[in-house]
């Protein structure tokens, strides 16, 4: 599954420790940084990345805000 994040508006750290995906939010738990503020963030069993101008820690949940999310599935 691809998943297609809109302008992102907001990162900011969250009290939920379970991965979702809601309208205009993403929760996950960020794996770590890659540089260049981009960010490996977990989502179950699932890696998406994200880029953001804030500075989310390796270990932390946080919310994803944005104008929306758009979910393509492909195969390999």
């Amino acid at each position: 599954m691809e998943i297609e994040i809109g302008e992102v508006a907001e990162v900011v750290p969250t009290a939920a420790s379970a991965p979702r995906i809601s309208t205009g939010q993403l929760i996950g738990l960020v794996e770590t940084a890659l540089g260049d503020e981009l960010y490996a963030l977990r989502l179950g069993n699932s890696v998406v990345t994200v880029e953001t101008k804030s500075d989310p820690l390796p270990g932390q949940w946080i919310a994803v805000k944005a104008e929306g999310f758009s979910l393509y599935p492909y195969a390999l």
